[in-house]
């Protein structure tokens, strides 16, 4: 239970200076900090033996690494485009090829992963590992939420 009240203490905490920190060391900073919480809650949650836990936290962070990176430029591609008075169609089919094959080329690199964590993970593990991302995700996304509440909504 002190488990959970740090993670929402945690969130409600980092989530404040992520949104105002729009890149640089400090958001940088943040999402390495929110990445050291995730994997220790999904250790936790998975129950997950000492001597698992080097390989798994190396396997994990590499995939979220590989996943940063696969979504770090799409944003502000599909933003400099959208700002454009004059784009060309090759440059919009270009733009929306790419975001269309963003969720192909993350399910890929999410089974790449899987299969090294299966070898570590006894069957319950790997399916609880699955619940237990959602669940922070969902944590997460309900801090967001409610620091949000009130706000009009960007445009």
């Amino acid at each position: 239970m002190r488990f959970y009240i740090s993670i929402i203490a945690l969130i409600a905490a980092l989530l404040p200076c992520m949104a105002q920190t729009k890149g640089g060391a400090n958001h940088e900073q943040m999402r390495k900090e929110l990445l050291d919480f995730k994997v220790e809650y999904l250790m936790q949650e998975i129950e997950l033996s000492a001597d698992r836990q080097s390989e798994f936290e190396r396997i994990y962070r590499q995939m979220e690494a590989e996943r940063h990176n696969l979504f770090k430029g799409i944003p502000a591609k599909v933003e400099s485009v959208a700002r454009k008075a004059d784009v060309s169609d090759a440059e919009l089919i270009n733009t929306a090829d790419a975001m269309a094959s963003l969720k192909q080329r993350e399910g890929a690199l999410e089974i790449k992963y899987y299969q090294q964590l299966k070898k570590i993970l006894t069957p319950r593990q790997t399916f609880d590992l699955k619940r237990a991302e959602q669940k922070f995700n969902r944590k997460v996304m309900e801090m967001r939420g409610r620091r949000h509440k009130g706000k009009p909504a960007k445009k």
